[in-house]
């Protein structure tokens, strides 16, 4: 067995362009564009597509083809995330389409997450745990825009009900672990 430490993920940044004459994503029958990545099983990567010219949809496919995740408007306003932890490592590809059926330039970035948790971690009391906050411009983390980190210890082997909502936007919400490794969303 290789325990040699995995090397540091470099973070991608493409900008490219959808051209009518790409060849089509295989779900929505769309041009595409295709990017291999390798991953690694243990991380948590975050990735980000943009555009200004289609309504930009996300697809990431595992070596063997099978979709390990996708995403529509998961990044709101003309744009397109996925935050994935993969459960096998090695190359998946990254399928950049439109949903719309438009084509012109985009913007794809792909990082991986390393987030800082808060310094001490929050503890569950005799009435659970509730956290009232807000979230602005200035909150951003690793997953991206409009973010924040709450750390709470949990205990292995129970099980946990976590809700997480807003009267003002959808919420999205990632449980992880101390290493950064996604553990759940929704």
């Amino acid at each position: 067995k290789d325990d040699s430490p995995e090397p540091a993920f470099k973070p991608i940044e493409i900008k490219s362009e959808i051209k009518q004459n790409d060849p089509n994503d295989e779900k929505l029958n769309k041009p595409s564009k295709k990017y291999l990545v390798k991953l690694h099983k243990n991380k948590t990567y975050v990735f980000d597509l943009t555009s200004n010219d289609f309504d930009p949809y996300l697809r990431l496919v595992d070596k063997a083809g099978a979709q390990v995740a996708e995403d529509l408007e998961g990044g709101g306003n003309g744009s397109s995330r996925l935050v994935v932890g993969p459960a096998d490592a090695g190359d998946h590809h990254i399928i950049v389409t439109s949903f719309d059926g438009e084509v012109g330039r985009f913007q794809l970035n792909v990082r991986e997450v390393n987030l800082q948790g808060e310094a001490k971690p929050r503890t569950l009391g005799k009435n659970n745990l509730e956290i009232n906050d807000q979230l602005g411009e200035k909150d951003v983390t690793d997953v991206g825009k409009f973010t924040k980190v709450f750390s709470v210890q949990l205990k292995a082997g129970k099980s946990y009900l976590i809700d997480a909502e807003s009267q003002d936007f959808d919420c999205q919400f990632y449980l992880f672990d101390r290493k950064s490794k996604l553990l759940a969303q929704d």
